[in-house]
Order: structure tokens, then sequence, then C-alpha cells
């Protein structure tokens, strides 16, 4: 166990910073963020700096804060600061720097610059070991980055526990998952805390980022979430410690960093963090409290994030009522509703809404006054809240009015209370909540006080409580009081009675009504005021049943504008009052305006209403019971009602039973419904009064109202509705009697019509007026009054027509709604009315007068768009449109008479006015057609057709075009055609058709829309009737090439393709009809679009012909086209391109149709009168016959040579192997047909070439079966070129067609007969070559199996008519042909061989003769040579084989071209690569003179294959043929030794000799490098005996053999090495014997000398075994090599002599031999001879310097000499001895002067 001395040395160790350990220092410099280790080891801070200095920089221009850095980290200086040599303060303030440059760039660390300048903080600050935890932290959100992986990688092996956590990553270099994080910030308390410091730090200095504070956030929010999840487990006190440890850390940071006000990115995050903790954390009111108003500290920036956590928040507390500065801070957002609302889409808002509420109640209850109560409403309202918090809010506001009225210590404010109940009131009136607060109104006490009966807790019961103020505001025409002036001083003002007043529901106006509704609602603050109210003396409440006047005064209010509290009040006084009555008369004068308190919008209202109807019921019961008579109960004087005029006589009054059943079985039964829903009444009694069903509750349920009652009733409300004064109810109550319409014979119509008589002669003005006073809108009250016109009715619809015609234009209300509701009823009426209101509203539209547009004209115009107008309609507006034409002063054309063609003379002075009325007029009514969707038929064709022509006329009298009416005329014709054509029960009037106006229309007109619209039309009835068009196609089209074809738009395309499909056809068939040839009027037809080619867009051309071509026919009609397009544009490649195109478009068997049809028109030029060419061929004089005909023959070739073609020939349709029996057929008729015209011209003409070529061209297009087919035919023409062509084209398809099918190969064979036959008899030799050519490629389609049928080629080639030939081109033929058998037939071939070879070497011989070179002939021998190698080389030994050699060696003589040599060569090399070794050795020895014999070339050519076939060759097959092998290259060897003793050199100069030996010494290693030892030994010592040979015959010298084996030597020794060193051996003695002959005796000797010298250096060099330290080995060469030197004057001593005894020296590495060596040089040191001492000198100074100290241990032997030689008087001696001792005293280090004397 270490000791606590050690455990300290240890941590001191660890925390030293290694400044005298190099290797840790290089370690930690090598540390880099961006380099690998090794490049970061060899960088120096100058070459770091200034790559870190370019990203910071960058930096600073992306952000100017880091410019604040330059003075500092990234200064000059800082390249030579070193934390270890600073103080603890200069570090400490460094680490603030640096914290502060890592805060401001840890956003931007996914950029290049942004990691160069942090590389500068790890490689000169190492902040991985000084800053770990801001790095780290820095780096930390960019975690699954590579970039984090190096962070970990430099960071030290000791971190802060902080970050223990990633010792496991730093280890592996894994990446680190975010899981490992939240684990850390979880379980890891420095971990977080640390966490948030950090980023609260740069956050204060405003250096945060966002990407580290969401990762912050996001983390934070996980760890708590895992944290406080892992604690559910855990006990309940548990939990509580457990929740505690984990906020409490977490808190604090959290108010420090929401004290950060400018921080909008902090202050999110810290409401994500507080959300979660209120959402998973049980925490206390108070806690939740002070963090709801922590976050509501400056949150201006951050409103809607802290909305979401503060709703969050409040789901936790268990107080639903809001801190006071949370509530404040929310109250002064202003728009917190709609803030509120847009959240709850995505978030729960409504704890938070309901403590906004319930905060703002208690807020307004406690000042004593309302404040920001509208926001109560809004919420509520906006379905923020569930219904049991609405019902709290609505408990909390009556409490609150409660708690008002019972706190006696303060003063009663009835303001606030007004506010709770208006805001209760209103809520209750809401459909969807109303209910909700209904019913805790119902629950509450001020609902349980409502017992009494008086008027006061009556309306509490309605309207909540009507003893707190009610706000008020009416109308300003009922005068009522605005101040608050007491209900004592309003009845002070009230008269005691009035003047002439009997009602208040009269027609006259009112003087004393407005007083007594102040006064009434004045008296509704209080029972005693309202007592006192009802008995003012001028109401005469006593005479109430017998006086309309009280009863009047309570109708009006309750029909008034009053608020509802004041509409419900009067209708409970009425109510009480007729209670306390005895006997009730007849009080029907009250159903119609209970009928509108029913729908009042008001709950109230209609409670009380409800009551009311039920009091009736049961007076009405008490009259039944008491069975009074009718006549004795009229006291109400109900004819006083309306006043005195005819208004009141107007009413038909009901039956007291007609009362009492409309009470009891139709408003009674429904009131619960009544009162739920404001329209229910109206939808009532409509379906009781329509229908007949007795309502559901009555007693007569089940059965049907009596029509008496239904009529009674519907009669009574009618004259109600006429007779009253009162708009308000009107309006309410005539979409009853509308929607009922009428009872019987009774309609709505004649009932409600006096009123709306009344209205229009009232004027809109009065209307308005009224309908300001009482407040309805008087649009809709008049769209009401207009329902009850019924299109049935003779009398409205009549009354209709007056309104419309002489209503005031200023009544533009009814002007618009009168046409309105003919819209509407339109389709009801009768043809007759809507025919009669059609004209009157066009005459409405278009005055005769020039008076300005009118509301009326307008609406007129308008109507007549939206209604549905029929056919006769139309016709009859088109029929009575007056004459344009007829304007100027010219009678109008006839009816049915075509419009002249003839230029009218312009009319300057013209009447504009009525001009542009009548333009108007037809613009409308050709816009009505064109609109008409229904009933367009043929009868508008002809008011169409002579508006157009009467356009057309005008426009050439006034020399002004309408083409925007033309335009719409046409096309209404158009749409009336397709009608017309699209149902067959629709007759076409053909009289009524002018097509000439269409043609005319199209001629003059340039508007393009038109010149389409018209074409449209014209297909349209060529499709309907072709016999209307036909007669003026030709101007149709010819206008299509000038108009539309030339525009690129898609819609004219789409035109011109219609016309086409539509006419075209119909043209054709019309023409088959009459028997004329449709090819004179098509051509025509299509000359047009020919014309017109260069000017349609380029994209649409193929469209555009294709679809001609298409409708006419392509089988008939393509060719013309294509004759039509070469004609107008000959010689025109893209012409040809797009006749190419266009024929791609069809089938082969319509191309093959159209290339016969344009044969056809080729040969028709040809004829004395031609026929179908004149009409599509132009002919002028500049244009000959000769000329168009080859123009069109070059077309047709080009066309037909187009790779579509070809490949769709390919892919033709098959039967078998062959093509259809019809394509054939067709292509072999046009094969017939270009032959016929070929011969139409005399032969060598140029146009009989241009068919020749014309017709390989159709041959190369036919499949290869079709081709042979055909081809035997042609072989029998009189035409020689054709049968030429047809021959090259079967050659270039037979050279396609490997592999070929059986059945291909077989047809082929079946040619062959008539091609040799061609061959044998032919006398033209182009034919014969031609169709040697073709059996050749027919030959190298067979193969093995067809060897029987290729046999007779063989023969047939080999005969006097090919091979034996005296032509050299059939010879060649012939040649190629036998090398192709060859390959065919292989070992079939034996038979032939001998004769066929003897034969072919004959010609080669011929071929490389001086006198008859040919190059062609002598490649085609080596190919059958090659051929024979390749495929029989088992045939080719022994004879055959050396006459190939010989005869390449007679080609290499012969020096033939570089392509000759090329193939020569490729034989030779075929024969190394296909010989068996054995035989090829044996021909390359028996050839061996043969190659001599042919000099230089071929004899290097010779060993060239030897060398070919050595490299060929495996190690044991050359083992095989050594023997062989070395004998032939023993006399490459011997090639000096041969010439030196002939006496005929010629051919072989030093120069070529050399080469020769260098290619023989190359081949020789080359197959030594396969040998091994045993082998080569024997070798080797037959060359060295060979060396000592004689010649039987010629006894030259031996120096010549040993000149070139030492040759050998030095390339054997110089490139085998070491390996063969001992082989030195045997040649020692030869060595030492020309060592000591005088190495000048001959130019020859002196070579051999040379040669040996550089034999035993490359010996010695390679010395590894040690074989030259053997005595018996260095001695013999030591002495000889020392005796060298008495040569030194003759001899290079340099270059030879001294090198080779200094690798001598050294290979001998022996004391005792370098004292041999150097006793043998001692001595020469003394010579006399000067050049002999000077070559020792020099020796014992190579020795010195190559050797050294071994060399110097003999240096006492040398002292005596090298101090004689410093006397020496030779010059040059003494220098080289000055040299000897300066290299001596050089390598001991010391002077040796002192020895020296």
């Amino acid at each position: 166990m270490a000791s606590s001395l050690a455990t300290q040395l240890a941590h001191i160790r660890a925390d030293s910073s290694n400044s005298l350990d190099i290797k840790a220092q290089k370690k930690a410099h090598s540390k880099s963020l961006i380099f690998s280790p090794h490049d970061a080891g060899l960088q120096d801070f100058d070459t770091i700096f200034e790559i870190c200095f370019e990203g910071f920089e960058e930096l600073c221009r992306i952000d100017s804060r880091f410019t604040t850095f330059v003075g500092s980290i990234f200064s000059a200086q800082s390249k030579y600061e070193d934390r270890t040599q600073m103080s603890l303060d200069q570090n400490q303030h460094l680490d603030v720097v640096l914290q502060d440059f890592l805060g401001l760039v840890g956003e931007r660390l996914h950029l290049e610059p942004a990691q160069k300048a942090v590389e500068w903080l790890v490689r000169r600050f190492r902040i991985y070991e000084n800053n770990t935890t801001s790095l780290v932290f820095t780096f930390l959100p960019y975690h699954s980055t590579p970039l984090f992986l190096t962070v970990l990688s430099i960071l030290p092996n000791r971190v802060p526990a902080t970050f223990k956590f990633l010792y496991p990553y730093t280890q592996s270099l894994t990446s680190l998952p975010r899981h490992a994080i939240v684990h850390a910030a979880a379980h890891n308390k420095g971990f977080l805390e640390a966490f948030g410091t950090h980023v609260i730090a740069l956050c204060q200095k405003n250096h945060q980022n966002p990407v580290l504070l969401s990762f912050w956030a996001t983390i934070t929010t996980e760890a708590l979430t895992v944290k406080l999840s892992q604690s559910r487990v855990e006990s309940h006190k548990e939990l509580q410690k457990a929740q505690e440890d984990s906020i409490i850390r977490i808190l604090s940071l959290l108010s420090r960093a929401l004290s950060l006000k400018s921080i909008p990115g902090l202050r999110v995050a810290c409401y994500m963090i507080l959300t979660a903790v209120g959402c998973k954390c049980y925490l206390g009111d108070d806690i939740l409290t002070s963090i709801m108003n922590a976050v509501t500290v400056g949150w201006e920036s951050t409103i809607n994030a802290g909305i979401i956590c503060l709703s969050a928040l409040a789901q936790r507390r268990e107080d639903f009522r809001l801190p006071k500065p949370t509530l404040k801070a929310l109250l002064n957002i202003r728009t917190i509703a709609n803030d509120l609302v847009t959240l709850s889409k995505h978030y729960n808002v409504e704890r938070l809404g309901l403590g906004l509420v319930l905060g703002i109640i208690d807020k307004s209850r406690k000042l004593g006054y309302p404040e920001n109560l509208e926001l109560v409403q809004t919420v509520i309202e906006t379905n923020l809240l569930r219904p049991t918090y609405i019902a709290a809010t609505i408990r909390a506001m009556l409490n609150a009015v409660q708690e008002n009225r019972q706190d006696v210590k303060v003063t009663q404010n009835s303001k606030l209370e007004a506010s709770f109940t208006d805001i209760i009131f209103r809520l209750a009136d809401v459909k969807t909540i109303g209910h909700i607060v209904r019913d805790v109104i119902e629950g509450s006490q001020i609902h349980n006080t409502l017992a009494k009966s008086d008027v006061v807790q009556a309306e509490k019961a309605l309207s909540l409580s009507l003893s707190s103020p009610i706000e008020i505001r009416p109308a300003k025409s009922e005068n009522m009081l605005t101040s608050s002036e007491s209900f004592e001083a309003l009845v002070n003002r009230i008269p005691t009675q009035t003047l002439d007043e009997k009602s208040f529901l009269s027609h006259s106006e009112s003087c004393a009504f407005g007083i007594l509704l102040d006064a009434f609602v004045s008296a509704c603050q209080s029972s005693e005021n309202l007592d006192k109210f009802c008995d003012l003396p001028v109401l005469r409440k006593p005479f109430a049943l017998n006086e309309p006047l009280f009863i009047s005064f309570f109708i009006r209010t309750w029909c008034g504008t009053s608020v509802h509290a004041v509409r419900a009040a009067a209708i409970i006084v009425l109510l009480n009052y007729l209670r306390e009555q005895q006997n009730i008369p007849d009080m029907q004068i009250l159903l119609p305006y209970i009928i509108y308190a029913l729908a009042d919008p008001s709950n109230a209202v209609r409670n009380a209403a409800a009551q009311l109807t039920l009091a009736l019921d049961e007076s009405c019961s008490k009259i039944t019971l008491q069975n009074m008579p009718n006549r004795d109960q009229e006291t109400l004087r109900q004819d006083q009602f309306y006043g005195q005029g005819k208004e009141n006589k107007r009413v038909s009054w009901l039956a007291k039973e007609e009362v009492a059943s409309l009470i009891r079985n139709i408003l009674v039964p429904n009131l619960e419904e009544c009162r739920l829903d404001a329209a229910y009444i109206s939808r009532h009694i409509t379906a009781c009064l329509k229908k007949g069903a007795v309502s559901k509750g009555s007693k007569q349920y089940g059965s049907e109202l009596k029509k008496s009652l239904k009529l009674s009733v519907f009669t009574t409300l009618c004259d109600h509705i006429v007779s009253m004064p009162l708009y308000r109810v009107k309006a309410r109550l005539l979409p009853i009697v509308t929607r009922i319409g009428s009872i019987g014979n009774t309609s709505c119509s004649k009932l409600i019509m006096p009123l709306l008589d009344k209205t229009w002669s009232e004027g809109q003005r009065e209307l308005e007026i009224v309908c300001e006073r009482e407040q309805i809108d008087v649009l809709q009250f008049v769209n009401n009054l207009m329902e009850v016109i019924s299109p049935v009715d003779k009398d409205s619809i009549k009354f209709l027509h007056n309104m419309m015609i002489s209503c005031d234009p200023s009544f533009t209300i009814l002007i618009k709604t009168c046409f309105q509701r003919l819209c509407t009823i339109w389709s009801a009426m009768k043809r007759q009315s809507q025919s009669d209101f059609a004209n009157t509203m066009l005459e409405i539209a278009f005055p005769t007068t020039s008076d300005d547009e009118d509301l009326k004209q307008i609406e007129a115009a308008s109507t007549l768009q939206k209604v549905p107008l029929s056919a006769l309609i139309l016709e009859h507006f088109l029929d009575s449109l007056p004459r344009l034409s007829g304007k100027h002063g010219q009678p109008p054309a006839a009816k049915r008479r075509r419009v002249s063609h003839e230029a009218a003379a312009t009319i300057s002075s013209i009447d504009q006015s009525p001009l542009l009325g009548h333009i108007k007029e037809i613009y409308f009514l050709l816009e009505l057609v064109e609109v008409l969707s229904t009933g367009k038929d043929s009868s508008l064709l002809d008011g169409l057709f002579r508006l157009l022509g009467d356009l057309l006329a005008f426009g050439r009298q006034a020399g002004t075009k309408l083409e925007h009416l033309e335009l719409m005329a046409v096309e209404n014709l158009l749409s009336v055609s397709r009608s017309v054509e699209a149902n067959p029960d629709l007759r076409l009037d053909k009289s009524t058709i002018r097509v000439d106006l269409l043609i005319d229309c199209i001629e003059v007109t340039m508007n393009v829309q038109l010149q389409q619209s018209t074409l449209l039309l014209l297909s349209t009835l060529a499709r309907m009737n072709p016999d209307l068009v036909l007669n003026n196609i030709m101007p149709i089209f010819t206008h299509i090439s000038k108009g539309l074809l030339r525009e690129n738009d898609d819609y004219s395309a789409q035109v011109v393709e219609k016309t086409m499909i539509s006419v075209i056809p119909r043209i054709v068939a019309s023409l088959q009809k009459r028997d004329e040839d449709p090819i004179i009027s098509i051509s025509k037809l299509m000359l047009n679009f020919v014309a017109a080619f260069e000017f349609i867009p380029p994209f649409r051309r193929m469209d555009v012909f294709n679809g001609l071509v298409k409708q006419l026919g392509a089988d008939r009609f393509l060719f013309a086209l294509l004759v039509l397009l070469i004609d107008k544009f000959p010689r025109n490649e893209q012409i040809l391109q797009f006749c190419s195109d266009l024929m791609d478009q069809h089938d082969i068997q319509t191309q093959l149709i159209c290339f016969e049809n344009l044969i056809k028109v080729i040969l028709d030029l040809q004829m004395p009168k031609p026929a179908l060419s004149n009409y599509l061929v132009s002919t002028s004089s500049s244009k000959s016959t000769e000329h168009n005909s080859t123009i069109l023959l070059l077309s047709f070739t080009a066309i037909v040579m187009d790779e579509r073609f070809r490949t769709k020939m390919a892919k033709a349709p098959a039967h078998g192997e062959h093509l259809t029996e019809k394509v054939q057929a067709l292509f072999s008729n046009l094969i017939s047909q270009v032959s016929l015209l070929s011969e139409s011209k005399q032969q060598g003409s140029q146009f009989n070439s241009l068919c020749v070529k014309a017709l390989n061209a159709l041959f190369d297009v036919l499949p290869t079966s079709d081709l042979i087919h055909i081809f035997k035919y042609l072989l029998d023409s009189s035409d020689k070129k054709i049968t030429y062509q047809a021959l090259n084209s079967f050659e270039l398809r037979l050279k396609s067609l490997r592999p070929a099918k059986k059945s291909i190969r077989q047809a082929c064979l079946n040619v062959i007969p008539q091609l040799l036959s061609l061959v044998e008899t032919s006398t033209d030799r182009l034919l014969q070559l031609k169709a040697l050519n073709c059996i050749e490629h027919i030959a190298k389609l067979h193969t093995r199996n067809d060897a029987e049928a290729v046999e007779k080629i063989v023969e047939v080639i080999s005969s006097n008519h090919c091979l034996k030939s005296e032509d050299t081109d059939f010879q060649v033929a012939a040649i190629i042909c036998l090398s192709t058998l060859v390959e065919v037939l292989r070992d079939g071939f034996t038979l032939h061989l001998p004769q066929v070879l003897a034969i072919v070497l004959e010609h080669f011989d011929n071929s490389i003769k001086d006198t008859a070179r040919n190059a062609r002939l002598h490649n085609a021998c080596c190919s059958f040579f090659a051929a024979l190698l390749l495929h029989i080389s088992w045939l080719m030994t022994g004879p055959h084989l050396d006459c190939i050699l010989k005869a390449c060696h007679g080609s290499a003589a012969a020096e033939m071209d570089a392509e000759c040599n090329a193939e020569r060569k490729r034989t030779m090399t075929l024969a190394a690569k296909s010989m068996e070794p054995r035989h090829l050795y044996a021909a390359l020895s028996s050839t061996w003179s043969s190659a001599h014999a042919k000099f230089e070339k071929a004899l290097q050519e010779h060993l060239q294959l030897l060398n070919d076939t050595l490299g060929l060759q495996t190690k044991s097959a050359i083992t095989l043929q050594s023997k062989s092998i070395w004998d032939l290259l023993l006399k490459a060897f011997d090639l000096r030794f041969t010439l030196s003793i002939s006496s005929d050199r010629v051919g072989y100069g030093d120069s070529e000799v050399e080469k020769l030996e260098i290619s023989a010494r190359s081949t020789a290693i080359s197959m030594i490098y396969k040998l091994n030892d045993t082998t080569f030994r024997p070798l080797f010592i037959q060359g060295l005996e060979w060396t000592q040979a004689s010649d039987a015959e010629n006894t030259g010298p031996k120096i010549y053999r040993q000149i070139t084996w030492f040759y050998f030597l030095l390339e054997f020794f110089g490139n085998l090495k070491a390996i063969v060193t001992s082989y030195a051996g045997l040649i020692t003695e030869d060595v030492t014997q020309i060592l000591n002959i005088d190495p000048i005796q001959s130019v020859h000797s002196t070579l051999l000398w040379k040669r040996v010298m550089l034999t035993l250096q490359q010996s010695f060099k390679h010395d590894q075994d040690e074989f030259w330290q053997s005595p018996s080995h260095f001695d013999p060469i030591c002495k000889s090599l020392i005796a060298q030197f008495q040569h030194a004057s003759k001899i290079a001593m340099e270059s030879e002599v001294i090198p080779t005894v200094t690798e001598l020296a050294v290979a001998a590495d022996s004391l005792n031999h370098h004292r041999s060596l150097n006793t043998g040089l001692l001595p020469l040191l003394r010579s006399d001879d000067a050049a002999v001492r000077l070559a020792a000198v020099h020796c014992e100074l190579n020795l010195t310097s190559r050797l050294g100290e071994e060399w110097l241990s003999l240096l006492p032997e040398m002292l005596p000499l090298i101090s004689e030689l410093q006397e020496d008087d030779d010059e040059a001696v003494y220098e080289d001895t000055s040299k000897w001792i300066s290299k001596i005293e050089e390598i001991l280090g010391e002077s040796i002067s002192p020895m020296l004397q």
C-alpha cells in the first residue's frame, strides 16, 4: 500500500504543469480542436495564431461585440503569454475574459470561424485544463456532434466532480447521449446548480445565446420531471422532502434569472421550468403565489409565455382567486381577453380566467364602483370557462349585489348594482350559456324573495332586481328624460287629461305619450311610484275597459324601444290590472301585440307576455262559462284603438269563439317553447295557419283547425298589420303572414297591398323617418313588405309592374327590393308575364333618351342578367334591335342576302349619342344570350347572324370595326350551335346559316380571338352539315395559314386542331362521294399549311402537321404533304429533319406506303406528261424536272436513313423470322420502284448514282432475313451498280451479325452458290471482290457444326479464280477469307493446309520483293499465319513453322512499312503464345541461320520471340528445355566470334552487334531467373568451356567469345548479386589469365580487360557470403590486381583498377587480407615510375576513405613511406599525398605530423 508521502507526491505530480517534462509539454501542445495531434504537434504559435486570427476577424465582421477581445486574448502579445508564468490575479482576470468570449461565441460554434477562434484558446491558454467548466458548458448543447467528441478527447484525465458523468465517454470517445445529461442533472446536484449559475452569469453580461438557453431549459425541465417522477413511489413525507430538495435548488436560481428583465429568452426558459415545477410538484398556495408574482414582474416582452405559465400554476392553486400583484399585472394588459381566447386553443386557461373574473368582481365590490366589468362579460361569452366556473362567476356577482344591499354602513351604490345586473341579464340572453345563468338565478336568495305580488317584486323575478337602478337608454324619438329628474317632478309636468286623444295607437301624433313614458320609467324604481303612475288622471284607469287610452299606453310601451325591463314592466302592469277585473271584455286587440311580445329577444318580456296570454285564456274561459252574448261585451271600444280614420275601420275583428280558440289552441299550448326561443312563435303560427294542425297540448290536439278560423285569424293579422301605426310591430308580424301566403282564395297580397301602396305613395324619406324613430332596419322592412307580392296573383304582379315603371327614382330602397322580388318570383311567373317584364326592363335599361343612367336602369339591366330568359324572349330582343348600318343613310341589306364586299365611304358626320346607346344595347343583349344556360335553340341563329351581318356592314360603312361585338356575336352563335349539336331533338334551319358572313369575318379581322371563335363555329357547322362549309373551305384554311397558325398560344392551336378535326374528314368524304381525285383539292389545302410553315412556332409545327395528316389520312396524303414541304424548301436540313420527325409519328406500314408514293411522284416527273406531280411540284423556268427529281430523291434517301425508321423496321410486326407479308410486299414494291427509277436514267449519271444510294439506304433498314431474301434476286440484276450496292449492304449487314441465329446462317449459306458463281463468271472485278468479302463474312458467322457447308468455300477460294489468281486484290481477298475459314474449320482445315500454305508463302515472298512490294498482301498473309498459329497450332510443327519463321525473317529484312512490321510482330507474338515450347525452340534453333542471314533486324526479332516465349513459360517448362535454350543463346553469344572469322560482315556493324548481344544477354538473364542452381551450374560450366573451345573449321581468336562472355557475366553478377557470388570461383582461373596478359596489346584485349575489371567489381560488391575472404579466392585475385599497377601509365587506373581493389578490400574484410593487400601496395609507393606511385597513393587514399579506421590499423607500416612521399619530386604525387594525410588526420581526429618526423 502506498504511503501517505507517496500519495502526496502523486497528487503534486498530477497537479503540476510538467514544465520540465518535455514529452508532456509536446503532448499538451498537440491537443487541438480542429487539427489532428500529429499536425498540431508540428505547428508553432505563430502559425496557429495566423490561422486562428483569420477566424476571429470573420467573427468580428459577424458580430461587433467580439472586437473587445482584440486587445487581449487575440492581440499579438498573446502569442508570448504563458499562464504558468502569470500571477494568480492575472490568471483570474484572464479566466474572466475567456469565459466572456466562450459565452459570446457559444451560439456560433457550428461556424468554422468560431471553431478557429476557440482553437486559439485551446492551444495558447489551454482552456481544457484551466477553464474546463466554461468549455464543457459552452459545447454541451452540441453534445451529439463530432465537435463535442473532439472536446472530450482533449479534456484532462481529472475533471471537476461536476462532470464526473463524462468519464466513460472521455475514455471511449463515444457520442454523449441526451439521457446521460438528463440523468446527471437529476442526480448530480452540483451539475444542475453549476449549469444554472453559468447561464445566469452569461445573461448578466448580456452574452446569452438562444441555443444555450433552450438547452438549459429543456435539460432542467426533464431533470426535474425525472426527479419528481421517482419521488412519487416514496411515502408522503419522503415525497415532501424530495420535492423540497428538488425545488429549493432551482427556485433561488430562477429568482435570480427572473430579476433580469431585459432578457426575454431567459424569462421564457424560466417559465418553462416553472411550468414543469407547478405541474409536477405538490406546492402550497403560498409558494405558488410567490412564483406567480415573480412571473409577472418585468414580463412586458414575454406576456404570452407568462400567461401560459400562470395558467399552469393557477391549475395547482386551491384558491380560485389570483394574487393581487398577478391580477393587477393581468389587468394592465389591454388585450388580455383576446390573448386568453387565442391561448385557449392550445392551453387550458380556465382556472386563470376564473381567477381573473373573480378578482375583478371582488375589486369592484370593494371599490364600490364598477371597474373592468366588461372583461367579465367578454371572458364568459367567449366560452373560456367551463359551466361550473360560469355558475361560480354568476353567484359571485349575485352575492356582490346582495352584500351591497345588506351593508347598511355603506351607502347604496346603484351604479355598481346596475352594472352587475346588466351583465347578468345579458349573459342570460346568450343562447349557449343562458340556461346556466338562469339556473343560478333561480337558486339564489334574490329569486327566493319574489313571493310578493306587487309589481316591483314581479319585476325582480323577471329582471333580477328592479329595485336596483336600471340604466335606461331610450330612443330620442320617445321624448324621454336623460337627466336624473325625480318622479314627482315628472308627474307634475303631466297634464290631467288629453285633448282629443282617445288612444295612444292612433295614427295621429301624441302630445302626452313622451312625458308619460318618462314618468313610467322613473316609476319603475319604486312600487309606490308605480301605483301613483297608474292612477294618473290622464290615463283614465277607471275607464280602461271602456276607453282604449290606458291599455294602448302600455301596448305602445312594450312595443317601443325602451329597455327590456321597462317593456316587461308594462306587460306586468296590464296583466295585474286585468287580474283585478271581474269581467274582462273582448281583449282581442291585445293578440297581435302579445304575439309581438312573445317574439321579443328579451326573456323577461317573453315571460311577461306568456303570463298575459294565460290571463286572457282565463278571461275567455269565464266568458264562455257565463255564456255572455257578444254584443254585451263590446265595451272596450276597439274601433277607437287606431283612431277615427279609415285605418280602424279596415280591421276585421274575430268572434269571441275564434279568439278563445286562437288563444287556447294556438298560443297557450306552446308558451313554454316561446319563453325559451324568441323565433318559435313565428314558426308556430305559420305552421298552425298554413298546415291547420292544432298545437300540442291543446284539448283538440290531433285535429285540424277549421278553415274559417284560420282565414279569420289570417285576415285579422293582415288587417292589424295594415292598420296599426307601429312599424316595429309591422316589421315583426309581416314575415308570419308572408310565409303563410294565402288561405283559400284570400292571399296576403290583397290584404297587405294597401300598406305597400301607402309606403310607395309616401316616399322613401317618410319611411326612413318612421324606421329611424322606431329603430328598425328600413331595408329589411321593405324586403318583408315586398314578400307579399305573389307570382300567381295578377293584381300584385300588375302592381309590381306599375311600380317598376313609375316608381320615383329617389325611392332607391323600394326600387332595389322591387327588382329583387322580381328575381325571386321570376321562375314561378307565367311566360307572358315574364315576356312583359323582360320587355319593360329592357326599355328601362336602355331608354330612347340619352339621360344619365339612374338606379332603375342599373337594376333593370342587372335583373335581366340574373333571371333565366327564355329563347323566345331573347329572339324577340334580337328582332327588335335597331340596324346600325341603317344609321348612315344606307338601306339595310336583305335578310338572306350576302353582304357586299365593296368598301363604303366613311361618313364623317354621325350622331354619336343614339349610336352609342344602340351599341350598348347590342352589347347587353349579346351578354344575355351568352349567359343563357338553357333553352338555346336554333331560333336564335337567325337573329344572331343578322346582327353579325349588321355589325360587319357597319364596320365597312363607318370605317370603324366593332370587333368586340362581332366576337360576342360569333361566340354566341358558337354556343347556340353547340347546344343544337348536342341536342338531337333540335332541328337546324339551313336557311339561317350565313357561312359567307363568317368567311367575311375571318377575312377582314386581325383579331386572333375573333378568328379562333369563328373557326370553332365553322367547325361546329361542318360537323352538323358539311355541305354548308365545303364551298367556302379554301378561304378558311387560307386565313388559318395567315393568322392562327402563326400564333404561339395554346388556345389558337386547339382551335386549329378542332377545325381540322371537324372540317377535313368531311371534305375528304365529300370528295370521295363525287368520284373526284381528292389530291387535287387537298393539295391546295395543304399548300396553305406549307406556306405558313416558317411562321408556325417551332414547338407547334409537329402537332399542326401531324394533326393535318391524321385528319386527311396518312396512307393517302402523307406523301403529298412531304412533297409539298420539300418542294417549298429544297435542300433545307430543317425541313428534312421535320419530315423525318413527321414520318416517325406513324407506323411502319404507313411509312412504306408514303415512300412508295414518293417514288411514284419522282417517276411521274420523268413522264413526258406528268399527272400527279403537276399538283404537288411547282414548275418554273428556274426549276427543271431533273432538278425536282434530284431534290425529291435526296430527301427520300435522307428520310429513309433516319435511325428511327431503321429502329421501327427492326421492331416491325413479324411472322416467324420475316416481316409480315404486307410489309414485305410493300418493301419489295418500293425496291422495285427505286430500281425502275434507276433504269429510267442511263448508268453513270448523277441521278442514277442517287438511285443507287437510295437503294442502299433501303437495304440498310431491312431486317437481315428479309435482306437475304431480297438479296437473292438483286444478284441477278442487270444493273451492276444495284448489284454492287446490294453486295455492299449485304456485307455491312453480315459484319453486324455476330453471333447469328441458325436460320440466318443457313440463309446465308444458301446465297453462297450465287456468290461463287458471281466470282467465277463475272467480268467485273469489283463485284468479284465484293462477293469474296461477302463469302468471308458468311464464313465468320458459322461454327464447327457448319464445317461441311464451309468446305465448299475453301475449295472455291483455293481455285484459280481466287487464291491462285494473278490479281493481288483477289489474292488478298482470298487469303483473308481463308483466315476466317481457318477460324471456322480449325481441325477441318488439315487437308487443305499443305496446299494452301505453300501458295500463301509464295504470295508472301512476292509481297516483300523489291520489285513488287504489296503491303496489303503481306498483311493478309500475316493474318493467315496468325490464324494458323492461333487455331491449329498443333499442326504448325517442323517445316510449317520453320517456313513461317523464315518468311518473317525475310519480311524483317525487306524493311516494310510500320503496319507490316506490326502485323509480322503480332504473328510472331502469337507463335510465342500458341506454340508448344519444344517445337518453337526447335524451330528457333533450326532457323537461326536463316535469321542470321537476314541481318540484324531479323535476328533481333528472332531473339525477341525467344524472350517472349521465355516470359510466357513456366519454370518447369523452361527447366525441361533449358539445354535447347542455352544452346540457342550460345549461338547468339557466338555472333561476335562468328563475324570475326567471316569474310562478309555486311549488315552487322559494331552497334548492331552490341544491340544483338544486349538482347541475348537480356534473354539469358530472363531464363536464369526461372532456373535453379542445379540446372544452371552445368549450363554455366558449358558456357566456360564454350569460351575455350575452337571451331572445327575456323581457328579464330577466342578473345571474341571471352569479350561476349564477360559482358554476360557483368550483367549476371550485377542482376543476381549475392545469389551467384559463388560462381566467381569458376572464373577465377580465366580472370587471372586474362589479367596477366598485357591489356594494351589490341583493342579487343583492352575491351576484354575492362569487362573483366567491371565484372570483378560487381562480384566484390555483392559478396555477402564471405566468398572473397577465403585465401584461395583472395590471394590469386589480389596478386593479379596489384600487378595491374605496373601498367599505370597505360591503362585507366581511376575508373577500373583502383575501384576494383577498393571493392576487394571491402569484400575481404580481414586484417590479414588488408595487410597482404597493403604489403603489395607499399612497394609501389617507391616505384621509379611516378605514374605507378601516383596510382598507389590514389589507391591508398580510396582505401583510407572507404575503410576508415580499419585500414588505418596498418598506419605504422605506412608512415615511413608517407614521409618519403612528402618529399616526392612529382608535384601530383606530393599533392595527393597531402590529401591522403588530411584524410588520415580527419579519421583519427589528430595530427600525424609528429609521427612523420
